[in-house]
C-alpha cells in the first residue's frame, strides 16, 4: 500500500516565508521611496551633492567614528559584572554586526554579535544577547528624551508627535519590566515558574539554564553605579550622534537650527524599527525628507543630503565591519542561522567582580 503525504515540506516553508519577508520589506522601501523622491529635481540634488564641502562630511564622519567606539565601551559595561571581555573584540563584534544588518535580510546583525562574543566562551549567548536588548531599550528611551526636549521649539510634524507618544509608551513599559526582573533576588525567574512547567523534562533544565543566562544580562541595571554610567554613556553617544548629523548639515550648508540635528538622528534611528530592506534604504530617505521639509529645505536639497548622509554613515559603518570581519578572519557564511546556533557554545563560568569605573 502506498502511502502518499500531502503538504509542504518544513524547508520549503521556511524557505517560503523568508522570501515573503524580503519581498515585503522590499516592497516597503519601494514605497517610501517613491513616496521620498516626489518633487525631487533629480539633476538639482546631483548638483547640490557635488557642492559640498567636503571637510565638514569628514568631521560628520569621525564623530560618527567616535560615537561608535563610544558604544563598544556601554556594551562591555552592560556585560556586568563580567570583565574578561575585550573592548576591541566587542567593537569588532558589534561593527560586524552592523555591516550584517546592513547587506542581509531580517536583522541578522544582532545573531552575529552573540556568535562573534559568544564563541570565545567568555558569555553565554543568552547573556549576550540580553545585553544587546537592554542597549536598545536604553537607545530608544535615550532619543525619546531628546525628542521630547526639542519639540516644544520646533515644527514637529504631528505623526511623529504620534509616534513619540505611542514609543514612548512602549519603551517605558519594557524598561520597567527589565528593572522589576533585575531588582528581584531571583533575577525574575520566579516568573517563569508555570511556562517551564509545560515543558517536557528533558528540555526544563536547558531552557531554565538559558533563562538564567539571558537574566544575567540585566545584572548592570541592579548596580546603581554601573546603571547610572550606562545612561551617561547613552546621552554621550547619541550627543555624539547627533553633532554628527550637524557636520553632515553645515556640509550642505542647511540653514537650520542645531536642535534639527537631534530631532532628525532621533527620527531616523526610531524609524529603523519600520521593516524594510536592509539598509533601511527608502525609509530612512523619506524620513530624512519629511523631518526636514516644515523647516524650509526643498525636496532636490533634502533628498540630497539624505542620499549623502546614508551612504556615509551606511558606507562607513560598512567598511568598518569588513575590515573587522578580515580581521576576525570570518566570511558571510559563517554567520549564517545555522552556523551561528551550531557554533553557540555552552554556558561558561561566572566572575562576580566589582567593575572599576
Amino acid at each position: 500500500m502506498t502511502i502518499e503525504h500531502s503538504g509542504t515540506p518544513p524547508s520549503d516553508k521556511k524557505a517560503g516565508a523568508k522570501n515573503l519577508r524580503l519581498a515585503a520589506g522590499l516592497a516597503v522601501s519601494v514605497l517610501f521611496g517613491w513616496l521620498a523622491l516626489r518633487g525631487v529635481d533629480y539633476q538639482e540634488a546631483a548638483a547640490i551633492a557635488w557642492q559640498i564641502n567636503l571637510l565638514w562630511l569628514a568631521a560628520g564622519v569621525l564623530l560618527l567614528a567616535v560615537g561608535t567606539a563610544a558604544k563598544a565601551s556601554r556594551w562591555q559595561l552592560l556585560f556586568y559584572p563580567v570583565r574578561s571581555l575585550r573592548w576591541l573584540g566587542l567593537l569588532s563584534a558589534m561593527m560586524v554586526g552592523y555591516l550584517v544588518n546592513t547587506v542581509l535580510p531580517a536583522r541578522l546583525g544582532e545573531l552575529a554579535r552573540v556568535y562573534l562574543v559568544s564563541r570565545a566562551g567568555r558569555a553565554a549567548p543568552a547573556h549576550t544577547l540580553s545585553t544587546i536588548v537592554v542597549e536598545r531599550v536604553l537607545d530608544s528611551l535615550t532619543l525619546l528624551i531628546f525628542l521630547v526636549g526639542v519639540m516644544p521649539f520646533l515644527p514637529v510634524p504631528d505623526l511623529i508627535r504620534r509616534s513619540v507618544l505611542t514609543l514612548g509608551l512602549g519603551g517605558v513599559l519594557a524598561f520597567g519590566l527589565m528593572m522589576a526582573m533585575a531588582l528581584r533576588a531571583d533575577h525574575g525567574l520566579a516568573l517563569f515558574a508555570i511556562p517551564l512547567q509545560l515543558v517536557p523534562i528533558r528540555y526544563r533544565a536547558w531552557l531554565t539554564a538559558e533563562l538564567e543566562n539571558a537574566l544575567s544580562g540585566l545584572d548592570a541595571l541592579r548596580n546603581p553605579r554601573v546603571h547610572a554610567a550606562a545612561w551617561g554613556w547613552s546621552l554621550l553617544i547619541w550627543a555624539l550622534m547627533g553633532g554628527s548629523v550637524y557636520m553632515f548639515m553645515l556640509a550642505f550648508d542647511l540653514a537650520v537650527p542645531a536642535t534639527v540635528a537631534i530631532l532628525l538622528v532621533s527620527v531616523l534611528n526610531l524609524g529603523m524599527i519600520i521593516p524594510s530592506s536592509p539598509g533601511y534604504i527608502g525609509v530612512y530617505h523619506f524620513l530624512a525628507v519629511q523631518t526636514l521639509g516644515p523647516f524650509g529645505v526643498a525636496p532636490s536639497l533634502a533628498m540630497s543630503f539624505a542620499i549623502i548622509l546614508h551612504l556615509a554613515n551606511f558606507g562607513s559603518l560598512s567598511l568598518g565591519g569588513l575590515i573587522c570581519m578580515v580581521r576576525e578572519g570570518l566570511s558571510f557564511s559563517d554567520l549564517s542561522k545555522r552556523r551561528v546556533r551550531s557554533a553557540a557554545p555552552t554556558k561558561p563560568a561566572v566572575q562576580h567582580k566589582e567593575v572599576q569605573l
